[in-house]
């Protein structure tokens, strides 16, 4: 059993309280797969966030997903900006839904990390025994500016992960620290591209995977 501790925090998001959403363009790495999965969302997309955050967050920032009922179905887009300096932790929550029925949930989200910025993300998912997810993370970094991500998996029975980062200026640094233990007929695929755009830039990932029963972990990443 995983219980999430429930600090104070800042609902940007919950499926029932959509905000309109903006897309900006950025120059993401698109690998074959990636750009299926964009334009499938893309196809189908409703409301998300769309959110530019300002200064110094004392409150982590909450986007949750819980999809629940009969053959649900929902397509997501979200925007996150961090300004100059900035700094915020936001936690994103594939919920478990109500009931064990098949639901799918594809959500693309980009982010912008402006000059001197520090964004970390946290993302867990714990969806049901069998719900489908395909999750699609573009991140622009710019000069001196940091995005940690942690990222944790507990269920879901099809759930294919993305995440393409751009470290675009000198000092761009990204972090990623993931870790999966799955159990029953789970299957999470892992993917990661991150590119140095230009010098002087850092990346780091690490992960521990655990499958148990006939669930089964893929991590595949590539850095260039």
């Amino acid at each position: 059993a995983f219980a999430i501790a429930k600090p104070a925090l800042d609902p940007i998001f919950a499926l029932d309280r959509a905000q309109p959403l903006s897309l900006v363009a950025l120059d993401p790495v698109q690998t074959a797969t990636s750009f299926a999965l964009d334009a499938l969302n893309r196809a189908f997309a409703k409301q998300g966030v769309d959110k530019t955050i300002d200064g110094v967050a004392n409150i982590p920032f909450l986007i949750t997903h819980a999809l629940a009922g009969e053959q649900t179905m929902r397509h997501l887009r979200h925007r996150l900006a961090l300004s100059a300096g900035a700094q915020a932790t936001v936690l994103i929550w594939d919920a478990p839904g109500a009931g064990d029925s098949d639901t799918l949930l594809t959500a693309v989200l980009t982010l912008t990390l402006a000059a001197g910025s520090h964004l970390t993300l946290i993302r867990v998912q714990d969806a049901d025994a069998k719900a489908t997810r395909a999750l699609h993370l573009k991140a622009h970094i710019a000069a001196d500016a940091t995005l940690e991500m942690i990222q944790l998996d507990f269920g879901g029975a099809r759930v294919r992960q993305e995440t393409e980062v751009t470290l675009a200026e000198p000092g761009a640094r990204f972090e990623q620290t993931g870790l999966a233990a799955l159990t029953g007929k789970s299957r999470v695929d892992q993917r990661s591209h991150v590119w140095h755009a230009t010098p002087r830039c850092t990346s780091r990932s690490s992960a521990r995977l655990i499958a148990a029963a006939q669930s089964k972990a893929i991590l595949n990443a590539k850095v260039q």
